[in-house]
């Protein structure tokens, strides 16, 4: 520097500086976790850290979850089920980038006993089943007894015989092979990052060739035969 004095003689130490505007981090990724939304972006360069925001629309940061000095994060405050947003900006220490678009993202929540279970006979050979869609399975499990025992010390345990992410199945005998004329018992789990669910209820069928109903005939409209019908 100089002044009326003249020039001084050293040169300063030099340093570097930030300009005052912030480029926030691209490539948003949110993952659903067990009670929680795992958050990653992209590194954003000469900045002192992100901090964290979240709102329950695009467009509104309402929550702030915090500073992260990393590209990840991980919200463990939110509600499962319910959508959130999530917004990262950026900081140099003195300045914070301006939050844009939010970017989508939902706790789950713990795994919950598969509903509504219902078995039918169709023939010898095949059962029906079919369940209450739950929104977090992916996917479900089936298991099948012929006792009335799910998993107890001492009994024989029911078999995984299937997994699909369907909402029903259809028992064919693929896995141990089913027999004519026997009571099977049936229970459907799901599973995903919160672990299996408990068994579901019990819901049961016999593998035999079903019965016709709606039988009649006729009585006296004839006088030769007998017309029988059914359903």
């Amino acid at each position: 520097g100089s002044n009326d004095c003249g020039e001084s003689a050293n040169v300063s130490s030099s340093d570097s500086g930030f300009t005052g505007t912030l480029v926030n981090p691209e490539n948003i990724i949110t993952t659903s976790v067990c009670g929680g939304v795992e958050l990653a972006w992209d590194v954003v360069d000469n900045n002192n850290g992100y901090q964290v925001y979240r709102g329950i629309d695009s467009q509104n940061a309402t929550v702030d979850l915090g500073f992260a000095n990393t590209a990840n994060f991980i919200d463990t405050t939110g509600d499962p089920k319910v959508p959130y947003y999530y917004f990262i900006t950026t900081h140099n220490g003195a300045c914070e980038g301006a939050t844009t678009v939010g970017e989508f993202g939902i706790s789950m929540p713990e795994a919950t006993v598969v509903e509504g279970v219902n078995a039918t006979n169709v023939s010898c050979d095949t059962i029906e089943l079919d369940w209450t869609a739950e929104t977090w399975a992916a996917p479900y499990t089936v298991w099948r007894n012929i006792d009335n025992v799910f998993g107890t010390p001492g009994a024989e345990e029911a078999v995984d015989i299937a997994n699909t992410s369907d909402a029903f199945f259809t028992d064919i005998g693929t896995v141990g092979g089913l027999a004519a004329n026997t009571q099977y018992y049936y229970w459907v789990t799901t599973d995903h990052a919160c672990g299996q669910s408990p068994a579901s209820a019990v819901a049961s069928a016999i593998s035999e060739v079903p019965q016709i109903g709606g039988v009649a005939a006729t009585i006296g409209t004839y006088c030769d035969f007998v017309e029988v019908s059914w359903t």
